[in-house]
């Protein structure tokens, strides 16, 4: 899986202290981005907020220990959320018990999948994809993530529906139930953002965004209000479970696994390359299935949902100086 010659711990015997004043600068940089977008992607696939934490934390590390690319950040991502939602609820209800426990299934057979790849070095079957393929799927995935977010921002009901017109349908019909201090809150929380990015995008933004609506939900009581809170997080790493293992779990999952699996690599190298060409090293595609392998099947020891690459985040990463995997 790996080349005979690599040693992970090259890195650290190697690294400077001007080095790691860049690499820390980037890191709080993008854990500034990763708790909020963490919970938030735990929300799009229809698990409990800690989940978005938990696969936040020791994946990084492990990726960054077998990774090839410098600057790719991993960890839950908008479009393998979306995956995992369209994968598992059809088989349970998101938020329960059964539906928990698959999802955290799938993240061991997606990284068994993918450390398969690397030891068949497939690590280039990238190259036979059409990026027209890709630009379509990441179209559609987008418009279907915006949708599914409209429940939250208008504070109704809607079904967990993938097909568009249901989503519309039932939009329809809840119209008349929308929360308007929900809805003015969302509206003016996404123009806050749009704003300050314009205005100069290293201000952190999101994090700026949580602190003043913490601060605005105790001090005018708006969970009072019909506005709806995170409430309870639990504190402290999860303890180490072995992920519950069937037969039909397997056949149920086997194939959305797969589709994580190709579709979390490709869009990790993709941007793991494009980086990389800018600052003139290689990326190695089979050491890099082997750091998402690792990161998915060991990560799921610790109850994470699949992660791989972000677009947002690496590029965060790149442009806030960060040199090495020491930022994860």
């Amino acid at each position: 899986m790996l080349d005979k010659k690599y040693n992970p711990f090259t890195l650290i015997r190697s690294y400077k202290l001007q080095t790691l004043k860049k690499d820390f600068i980037s890191g709080i940089t993008l854990f500034v981005m990763l708790v909020p977008q963490g919970m938030a992607y735990a929300m799009l696939a229809g698990l409990p907020l800690i989940m978005g934490l938990y696969a936040s934390t020791l994946p990084l590390i492990i990726y960054a220990l077998f990774a090839s690319s410098r600057h790719l950040s991993v960890g839950p991502t908008a479009i393998t959320s979306l995956l995992v939602f369209s994968g598992v609820s059809l088989l349970e209800k998101p938020g329960t018990y059964e539906y928990i426990t698959l999802v955290i299934f799938l993240a061991l057979m997606v990284g068994i999948f993918q450390l398969l790849l690397a030891v068949l070095k497939m690590g280039m079957i990238v190259n036979y994809i059409s990026p027209s393929v890709l630009g379509g799927y990441t179209s559609a995935a987008a418009i279907i993530i915006g949708l599914s977010q409209l429940k939250h921002l208008l504070g109704i009901t809607l079904g967990t529906y993938l097909q568009i017109h249901l989503i519309f349908m039932d939009l329809i019909n809840a119209i008349p139930k929308i929360h308007f201090l929900t809805l003015l809150i969302g509206g003016c929380s996404i123009v806050f953002l749009l704003v300050l990015k314009r205005i100069n995008t290293r201000i952190p933004g999101a994090l700026l965004l949580i602190v003043f609506s913490i601060i605005s939900v105790y001090a005018f009581d708006l969970h009072e209000r019909g506005v709806q809170i995170v409430r309870g997080v639990p504190s402290g790493l999860p303890i180490p479970v072995f992920p519950t293992i069937t037969l039909d779990a397997v056949r149920q999952l086997i194939l959305p696994a797969l589709t994580i699996a190709l579709l979390g690599f490709m869009e990790s190298l993709s941007i793991g390359k494009t980086i990389a060409e800018k600052e003139g090293y290689k990326i190695n595609p089979n050491r890099e299935l082997t750091a998402l392998g690792f990161a998915n099947f060991l990560g799921s020891f610790f109850q994470i949902l699949p992660i791989n690459g972000s677009f947002s985040r690496s590029a965060v990463n790149y442009q806030s100086g960060g040199v090495t995997q020491m930022v994860s």
